[in-house]
């Protein structure tokens, strides 16, 4: 099933099917697609695929970067804070 999505996706039919008409697509007009790819042509498609979505994804992973890196500072800055207000507490009481 994820062969013929990424079949689909990347528009990979053969020139068969091609030169007839556009007719609507069917389950049965897509299983009889593939059946007529090579290996090489389903090996070809999936790399294909798999190229295109690491690449879509980049600024989600920079995102994540971001976020976790604003927390990190956000957990350093609340921390440095704690620890004024511990000095502060413990001078008080001294006084």
């Amino acid at each position: 099933m994820r062969t013929i999505l990424l079949l689909l996706l990347l528009g990979v039919t053969p020139a068969a099917s091609m030169a007839a008409a556009p007719a609507a697509l069917t389950t049965a007009s897509v299983v009889s697609a593939v059946q007529e790819l090579t290996p090489g042509e389903i090996e070809l498609a999936s790399q294909t695929i798999e190229q295109r979505n690491n690449r879509a994804y980049w600024h989600v992973f920079m995102a994540f970067a971001a976020a976790f890196l604003l927390l990190l500072l956000y957990a350093v800055t609340i921390g440095r804070r704690f620890g004024k207000l511990e000095q502060d507490i413990s001078r008080m009481r001294k006084s």
